[in-house]
């Protein structure tokens, strides 16, 4: 019996350290994953200066002021799949982010997690004869898996 339990406890750490290796090897894919730009990592700060503003009826453009990029899906990443989401929303005169909604995304979690970022994103914003005003804009969110192309897609931001 000794020998038995022996046995099966090795089995059971040797199956344990090959789920750790597995992991290991999975996180560090998994945080090679960019959205879109290589600088931007999924869940960090998303920056300011990845968001590019058309030409409207404004003094100045909205500024991000704090809001991470979106988490890739895990369910993309174990499929090597790179994509994107079109997301419109509104930069209220709060400098909140309102009525955001998936307008074309290659993969439906593209688009979910694109809105589960951009909801919690805050702006200074844009400005009109110094009072600030509402804008609406959408977004195109790249997916880009290392190694792979991206779809064709739009601009960052129209």
């Amino acid at each position: 019996m000794a020998l038995n339990d022996s046995c099966m406890r090795l089995r059971s750490l040797a199956s344990m350290k090959n789920l750790l290796i597995l992991t290991v090897l999975l996180l560090s894919q998994v945080g090679e994953l960019l959205a879109g730009d290589p600088s931007i990592m999924p869940g960090q700060p998303y920056p300011n200066s990845a968001l590019h503003w058309p030409k409207a009826s404004y003094d100045t453009p909205p500024k991000l002021i704090s809001g991470n990029a979106p988490l890739y899906p895990i369910s993309q990443a174990r499929f090597g799949n790179s994509g994107f989401a079109v997301v419109a929303f509104t930069v209220g005169q709060d400098g909140r982010t309102h009525d955001i909604l998936v307008v074309r995304a290659t993969y439906s979690y593209f688009g979910s997690h694109t809105i589960l970022a951009v909801r919690n994103w805050k702006f200074e914003p844009a400005r009109k004869n110094g009072q600030p005003v509402p804008m609406r804009v959408n977004l195109t969110m790249p997916f880009k898996y290392p190694g792979r192309p991206l779809p064709r897609g739009e601009s960052t931001i129209r």
